[in-house]
């Protein structure tokens, strides 16, 4: 009854996640409807959700998760975003170059969809290029996501290290050698083969001024990631924040961004994630069921290589996906393997997300550029594979 439990609960969960329901609703209903079918009293529900979301953990994954919403929405709504790409381009004058920093900084905007920010930007670039609307796609999507496996301020790197409570900066440390060989493999696939064109858009300036605005604007991306090199990560993100009302160029209804819709469901998502994950906690029998089937001839290495593969692609959503696995899988692990098995389910299940045509900056990206999902997977023909299978060989250098 638990394995039925939990099936009928990823189902619903699938389901409702590809209908575009708020993923915090749908994954708390899939911890209630997991809870209630395996034979849970709603006292002892209730009891798992109140010591979940009191829990020092908790309120601090969710408050960062807030913050990282609300630095991209202050720095949109501030101007500061625009004077950024305007002095990065007065800077570095390279178009090449300028294709790859541009998804590569706009990485830390890190809300659903948010890969269309840079959208704009790459199109212009790669008229002045003459690349196809395919690869233009190709660089916004693959360059901006080969920084999730080491971005401290990603929401999905801060869910897996919160989930099995080890510093980000473990989790990080081994899955930098992928996040290496997926950057250098996008540059020369990409990017190196181009014809450069120089840019000349100082307008009188002096290069000491451009550089100077060039790295003030970008203040408050730089400052938050060198500050959460050794502060919290919320603290780093507050600081973040203030940079960007100090710099604005603009004004903006604060009030607004303080309600803005991707950053608060967000926090909603990181908070029913950890429920979830305190109801599974919750029913020994899915351990046991997976046990058996490990038992019987499956290997735990090869769970944690399908299942996510599959997860990944149906639920397009890295975020559900270690919310749901984690909890199942990582029990079944040594535990001086858990730091590499917790890897494997984020990058087998991250490859697969990636391609999925539920992929909402994909979609978003396709839709900007009018570019078909068929037609930009043959942009994947090298990168994607190469993802995959650095992404192997890296989990088994690990285990």
């Amino acid at each position: 009854m638990t394995i039925f439990s939990l099936l009928v609960s990823v189902v619903l969960i699938m389901y409702l996640i590809n209908k575009k329901y708020p993923m915090g609703a749908v994954i708390f209903l899939g911890a209630l409807v997991l809870g209630i079918l395996a034979g849970l009293s709603p006292k002892t529900i209730a009891g798992i959700i109140f010591q979940t979301v009191i829990t020092p953990n908790t309120l601090e994954l969710v408050f960062s998760v807030y913050l990282i919403g609300l630095l991209g929405s202050m720095m949109q709504g501030y101007g500061v975003i625009e004077k950024m790409m305007e002095y990065l381009e007065k800077t570095f004058k390279s178009v090449k170059l300028l294709l790859f920093i541009v998804p590569s900084l706009l990485s830390t905007f890190s809300v659903a969809g948010s890969a269309v920010f840079a959208a704009p930007v790459i199109d212009v670039l790669g008229d002045k290029i003459g690349i196809s609307k395919e690869r233009k796609a190709a660089i916004n999507l693959y360059i901006r996501h080969a920084w999730y496996f080491v971005l401290p301020i990603s929401p999905s790197l801060l869910y897996a290290a919160y989930l099995i409570d080890v510093s980000i900066w473990d989790l990080i440390k081994v899955q930098a050698p992928l996040a290496v060989v997926t950057l250098i493999v996008s540059y020369l696939v990409y990017i190196a083969p181009l014809k450069d064109v120089r840019l000349h858009s100082n307008n009188g300036e002096k290069r000491t001024v451009v550089l100077k605005s060039m790295f003030f604007y970008t203040g408050p991306i730089s400052l938050t990631l060198i500050l959460v090199i050794w502060l919290p990560f919320y603290i780093a993100l507050i600081a973040g924040c203030v940079l960007s009302f100090l710099i604005r160029t603009r004004s903006g209804n604060f009030a607004d961004m303080l309600r803005n819709k991707q950053g608060l469901n967000m926090v909603y998502a990181a908070a029913a994630i950890m429920i979830f994950k305190g109801v599974i906690d919750g029913l020994p029998g899915i351990r046991l069921f997976i046990q058996g089937i490990i038992e019987k001839g499956m290997t735990i290495e090869a769970l944690l290589l399908i299942l996510p593969l599959i997860m990944g692609y149906v639920l397009a959503n890295p975020q559900a996906l270690i919310g749901m696995l984690f909890p199942i899988l990582l029990p079944l692990v040594p535990s001086e393997q858990v730091l590499a098995a917790a890897a494997a389910i984020n990058i087998m299940g991250y490859v697969t997300y990636y391609v999925s045509p539920l992929h909402l900056c994909q979609a978003l990206t396709n839709e900007y550029f009018c570019v078909s999902t068929k037609d930009l997977y043959r942009e994947y023909k090298i990168t994607v594979p190469v993802m995959f299978i650095a992404g192997l060989i890296n989990y088994l250098f690990w285990m």
